[in-house]
């Protein structure tokens, strides 16, 4: 589950939106290239814990960084 203001939903409902968006296009300069993302996750807290469902609940942060354009 993933927890978002209304703000952030109603930016994703209009850059997603299945009418306008294209999955199959990548908005970068030479398509034939890879683009390079340097994945991060950090922990900072651990939240809860239900053991009788094994949920584990965590607090994290995901940093995305894409390398420069050459």
């Amino acid at each position: 589950m993933c927890v978002a203001s209304p703000d952030e939903n109603r930016l994703v409902s209009t850059l997603f939106d299945a009418n306008s968006y294209n999955r199959h296009v990548r908005p970068v300069i030479d398509h034939r290239k890879p683009v390079v993302v340097d994945v991060r996750l950090s922990l900072v807290e651990i939240v809860g814990l239900n053991e009788a469902t094994g949920r584990l609940t965590l607090k994290l942060h995901l940093i995305l960084v894409r390398s420069a354009l050459r």
